[in-house]
């Protein structure tokens, strides 16, 4: 079990939930977790968990909407019993997964702002997903940022798309939309930088993808459709900061204008499980294709080997109590920067058994199952200060300065002697204690082992240490 670390006190322990996380979201306050026993827990900037029963039978989903102040959960509750009779199941008790188990679906709104006596959040609405359709199972799901849409793929009736108040008002719109016979696997919704009033939703199928423009009332348009790789499956995603979707399929990670198609693209050719984003990143949890299909191992931990020059530091926060057994694989988190005219790897590290991905508290969480134990870890990767980006900067460029030096000062063609007196006789060594100044031992000892100096910097570091 990890130690966290308090700046305003002693450490202490502050383990997540052992149970199975299967969903989670993000607020600025707090982290939200559900679990397949249907308790819901919250994390807060203390890390301190707290739990609450939401559904009898287990979590389905979980969205954050931020306008609307509230989180709102998919869930199974068990029927109201009758006089006379128990509850009530949907014929398919003997299944094991959660989206498909007894019980009825419902969607429950938590407010983010408001909590009880308990120290819990306050219950605003509670209703049945489908009311007016017979019961479907559950595929993905998505809502608006104020709750106004809410849109459900299911397996055979293709997206569900709810529309209304739906945390104030009884009845909503409900929209059928099955365009051909294809399983939904995945829906997205991104909010119209041009029109408040205007919602795209991106549905990407088995071997094609559609962008819809949505109103609150009236038909959705469609704006965009292509066909994609069928070979590996489909993961999206929304980058608000750009106004574009970004979708994996086929050999990267696709960012998709809802009107003007693909924009651009980034290689990733490994199998991706798991695709979001925070702030200006695209983040992505990638398994090799050849370790995907091969007999995952027993032994070995989730952890994170942070990079010295990365814009990203990460650390582990804290994790469960009880063991589990699982099977972890070895995974790639990816961590890119994404400007319209800059995109960069920002952070990269292997990993295991990574679960979830989240954005909260201006925070990248990163929900595991490792360690000896093989319980539920937690991560948490921030980005770096400005000022230590900058200096980040700074620093490769002096250190390219210097490289320029030394490259002109020994050229044989055109040697400059002007450059600094000191660079006549060993011009590599200067430049080599100039970088060991300033900590950058790997640049120093790449100059200087050009003209075989590098005691020369390995005795300058033990000087400075």
């Amino acid at each position: 079990m990890a130690v966290l670390r308090n700046a305003r006190g002693p450490s202490r322990l502050s383990p997540l939930p052992s149970s199975s996380i299967v969903c989670a979201a993000g607020t600025d306050a707090y982290l939200w977790l559900g679990d397949d026993d249907g308790f819901l827990h919250t994390l807060d900037h203390d890390f301190q968990l707290r739990s609450l029963k939401s559904f009898d039978v287990c979590f389905v989903s979980m969205h954050a909407a931020v306008h609307a102040s509230c989180i709102v959960c998919i869930g199974r509750d068990l029927q109201s019993e009758k006089p006379g009779k128990g509850p009530v199941g949907n014929g398919m008790d003997q299944l094991e997964d959660p989206r498909i188990r007894k019980g009825v679906l419902k969607y429950k709104c938590y407010s983010t702002t408001q909590v009880d006596g308990k120290g819990n959040p306050v219950l605003l609405r509670e209703a049945g997903l489908f009311s007016k359709i017979p019961e479907q199972v559950v595929v993905c799901s998505d809502i608006n940022k104020n709750f106004t849409m809410l849109a459900v793929g299911t397996e055979s009736a293709g997206v569900c798309l709810f529309r209304g108040d739906l945390l104030r008002e009884k009845t909503c719109r409900l929209r059928l939309m099955k365009e051909n016979d294809e399983a939904v696997a995945s829906v997205r919704f991104l909010a119209s930088q041009s029109d408040s009033n205007t919602h795209y939703m991106l549905v990407c199928n088995t071997s094609s993808i559609a962008c819809y423009a949505v109103t609150l009332k009236g038909e959705p348009k469609v704006c965009h459709t292509d066909s994609v790789s069928t070979a590996s499956p489909h993961v999206v995603g929304a980058l608000a900061s750009l106004g574009t979707f970004v979708i994996h399929h086929g050999e990267g990670i696709f960012c998709v204008d809802p009107e003007q198609g693909n924009l651009w693209a980034l290689p990733s050719e490994d199998r991706c499980h798991i695709l979001t984003t925070h702030k200006s990143y695209i983040v992505s949890v990638t398994t090799e294709e050849s370790s995907a299909d091969a007999e995952p191992t027993h032994a070995g931990s989730a952890e994170i080997l942070p990079e010295k020059f990365s814009p990203l530091q990460s650390k582990s926060s804290c994790s469960g109590r009880r063991a589990r057994f699982f099977l972890p694989q070895h995974q790639m988190l990816t961590i890119h920067l994404c400007y319209p005219e800059l995109r960069l790897i920002a952070y990269s590290s292997p990993m295991r058994g990574v679960r979830h991905v989240v954005s909260a508290m201006d925070t990248l969480f990163v929900i595991a199952r490792g360690g000896a134990t093989e319980n539920n870890v937690l991560f948490d990767v921030k980005e770096k200060s400005f000022d230590e980006r900058l200096c980040i900067l700074l620093r490769y460029a002096v250190s390219l300065l210097g490289l320029v030096a030394v490259s002109m000062a020994t050229s044989t063609s055109s040697p400059r002697t002007d450059l600094a007196p000191q660079l006549s006789v060993h011009p590599s060594v200067s430049v080599g204690f100039a970088c060991s100044r300033k900590r950058l031992f790997n640049w120093a000892a790449e100059v200087t082992i050009k003209d075989h100096q590098p005691q020369q910097v390995l005795q300058a570091r033990m000087r400075i240490y």
